[in-house]
């Protein structure tokens, strides 16, 4: 039976049965597991529990022939027991390809598993094929809960994560949980399917504008249900996965970007998992990640894991600063990009890169307020832009061409005018060491590779302050700001 369907038409084996039909040849997927269940076999971690400890999403397409879907389960259980891995799941499709197999797996294990892979499954068939997907961008997962514990998250350990996994701490499972970072896993009969997109013309935005696209229609589309969207490089440029009740609800997604995306070359190809859970695996982060961690802190690894991979002459003064300075404030995803690129830059003796980082942050972050500080004032003040310009003591020449610092300043005014009460909220306080670094960086007078640490320690505590005023901007504008740290 070939389930695999490609857009804008979606084929079917002339032998093809009804939904019911399918439905009880899978089975065997359904059967009760005979083994006592283990605390965390119904349970999974938030995809940023696996990335904070290094890990990264892996899929794969395996076909083996001739094909025989125990014996090929009973080698990869071997696999994962030997190599003593975590957070793999296996599901068997229809189609092309015997199975698809999802692993978050640490980047020295992941090169290991791969080679497992190759070697084992050539015992259980004649010939086989691997093909990879690697994630690199988490659009969308089916539970939608975004808005973790950041807190929580950073000060995660391995030994929380283990006695957690072992119900050994169920209070801190409970926090965790009220965190959105750690689930209960549902119960399901529903039919699980992925769409694979590859794009033949393509641009730096269009996946993106696809992932958007894909989501928008899926809002309108209620038959399809637990969606989940990867972006990334291997087998295919776009993953989705998704449920459904009905069979044939799933044809219109894969049609609609056939035909959405067919003058960019879009093609689609879609396998049908054969029942509503994976026959094999679990959602535990495995010992092979806790092994390949010894002697690296998290959070150090978070900012920039290569100071772990190469024998770098700076890297204790960079890990020190990162654990006894930076990490208090806990910075975001992009701020840990921009952490990233600057430290990089200066593990390797590049001050020009180190320069081009912050000039890049800077140019954005004004190009933004410059846009769009006079739209937010008109819209939170009873008073016009050129009046709290007035009220802020600035002239005609500061309102035509504000400074970053005189930005900051008449928009803090401007809340402080609307809500009193917030006269000592963090955002409405000065801005002026902001002002300063960013002179200073524009202007060249700073010595980056001899004043690193001092760069850093002035700018790290106002990322925070400037994430939260972008926030509330925004909010008000609906416009958000874009660039390589945004």
């Amino acid at each position: 039976m070939n389930l695999a369907f490609e857009s804008p038409v979606l084929l079917m084996s002339s032998k093809e049965q009804p939904p019911s039909s399918i439905r009880a040849m899978t089975h065997h997927s359904n059967e009760a597991i005979t083994q006592p269940l283990r605390f965390w076999d119904d349970k999974f971690w938030h995809h940023l529990v696996h990335q904070r400890l290094g890990e990264t999403l892996f899929y794969y397409l395996v076909r083996i022939r001739p094909s025989n879907l125990s014996e090929i389960e009973a080698c990869l259980k071997r696999i994962m027991e030997d190599d003593k891995l975590g957070s793999v799941r296996v599901f068997p499709i229809f189609g092309t390809y015997d199975i698809i197999i999802r692993a978050w797996l640490y980047p020295s294990v992941a090169d290991r598993f791969r080679n497992d892979l190759e070697v084992s499954l050539a015992t259980a068939g004649a010939s086989r094929v691997v093909h990879t997907f690697r994630v690199e961008h988490v659009d969308q997962r089916w539970h939608g809960k975004e808005n973790v514990d950041k807190e929580m998250l950073e000060s995660l350990e391995e030994s929380t994560i283990r006695d957690v996994q072992l119900g050994k701490n169920p209070g801190k499972f409970a926090q965790l949980v009220a965190g959105n970072l750690a689930f209960q896993r549902r119960k399901t009969e529903s039919i699980r399917f992925f769409v694979a997109i590859n794009v033949d013309f393509l641009d730096g935005e269009l996946p993106l504008g696809i992932v958007n696209a894909i989501k928008h229609d899926l809002s309108t589309t209620p038959n399809i249900k637990n969606v989940s969207i990867y972006r990334g490089i291997g087998f295919c440029q776009i993953l989705v996965k998704g449920e459904v009740l009905d069979y044939f609800s799933i044809a219109p997604l894969p049609n609609w970007i056939g035909a959405a995306y067919h003058r960019h070359g879009a093609q689609t190809e879609t396998y049908l998992v054969h029942g509503p859970s994976p026959t094999l695996g679990d959602e535990s982060v495995g010992d092979a990640t806790f092994f390949a961690l010894r002697g690296r802190d998290l959070f150090v690894q978070s900012v920039i894991p290569e100071l772990y991979d190469h024998p770098f002459e700076k890297r204790h003064d960079v890990e020190r600063l990162l654990i006894d300075f930076v990490h208090a404030y806990v910075p975001g995803a992009k701020d840990k990009d921009l952490l990233h690129d600057y430290l990089f830059a200066y593990l390797t003796d590049d001050g020009s890169g180190m320069a081009k980082t912050l000039l890049i942050f800077f140019h954005d972050l004004e190009s933004y307020m410059a846009k769009h500080h006079k739209e937010f004032i008109a819209r939170i003040s009873s008073k016009s832009p050129r009046e709290m310009f007035q009220a802020a003591h600035l002239d005609d020449e500061a309102f035509n061409r504000p400074s970053l610092r005189q930005m900051f300043m008449v928009c803090a005014l401007s809340m402080k005018t609307k809500e009193p009460s917030t006269q000592n909220d963090n955002l409405t306080k000065s801005w002026d060491d902001l002002g300063d670094l960013r002179n200073d960086i524009i202007h060249g007078r700073a010595d980056h590779l001899k004043d690193w640490d001092v760069l850093l320690r002035r700018l790290v505590p106002q990322l925070a302050r400037i994430r939260e005023f972008l926030n509330k901007m925004v909010e008000t504008t609906h416009i958000s700001p874009i660039g390589d740290y945004f």
